[in-house]
Parts: structure tokens; sequence; C-alpha cells
């Protein structure tokens, strides 16, 4: 419960109204494309409430671990592992196809967009991820 004799103290740094304006301009310093946060993903790091230790690495109730990766709104099924270091060796794997590459072909566009924005209006970037049979395929216009 916030009290103003905390404010005072120094116990809190605004009564509120700092989260409110921060939250406002959130929007300029974040590059959102197709419900992926650019800056999330360069600077992903794991999650405090992770049971297992490593993000997109879930233990199941019987000592199995499960791997899955988000993006674009979207989760993907890596498998589930006996071992936990082939768990994180798949989450991995799975980072560097889409996260990775994502943030490679975003860059590249980036940079064709700075030189040409008339061509990055007419090019808008393609990046999609496709999963059939558990194997996951990404199809870009920026190799």
């Amino acid at each position: 419960m916030f009290l103003l004799v905390d404010l005072y103290y120094g116990n809190y740094k605004s009564c509120g109204c700092l989260k409110k304006e921060c939250e406002k301009n959130v929007h300029d310093r974040l590059h959102l494309l197709n419900g992926t946060c650019v800056e999330w993903l360069k600077h992903r790091k794991n999650r405090c409430d992770s049971t297992s230790g490593f993000r997109g690495v879930y233990k199941t109730k019987v000592g199995k671990y499960r791997v899955t990766i988000g993006f674009k709104g979207e989760r993907y099924q890596l498998g589930t592992y006996r071992e936990f270091q082939d768990a994180v060796d798949a989450r991995l794997e799975a980072e560097h196809l889409i996260h990775d590459r994502f943030l490679e072909a975003y860059e590249k566009w980036c940079k064709r967009q700075k030189e040409d924005p008339k061509w990055a209006e007419e090019n808008p970037l393609i990046f999609d991820v496709h999963q059939e049979n558990k194997i996951i395929t990404v199809e870009t216009n920026m190799e």
C-alpha cells in the first residue's frame, strides 16, 4: 500500500505518475514488428520465474523437459527431452534459427531502408516461421 510518508522517506520514487509517463513513451523506444519486439530479442535473458533455469524449457511432472519457443504471437513446440542439456541445446538452436536470423534480417532491412526509403515501402520485411512435423523452417526476403 502506498503512503505519502513512504514517498517522503524515499521508499518510493513516485506516486505512480512516473510509471504512467514512462509507459506513454515506450512506443517511441521499442520497435514492434508483427507482435515481436526487436529490443526484447536483442537483450533476451532468463526469466526470474523460470522453474527449470532456462527460458523456454519446462520440467514436466514425469521429470522430462519440454521445450517451446515463441515468435510473432505463436508458440512452437520443439520436443520433449530426458536430459536438461539436450533441452537447452534444442532451445538455443531454435533461438539461432528464429530469433537471431530475424534480428539479422531486420538489421539488413533497416540498413536498406535508410539507403532507400521508397524501396522499404515497396518491400516490407518478410520473416515467416513454419512448423511441420516438428521441423521449423524460416522464410524471409532478406537473405
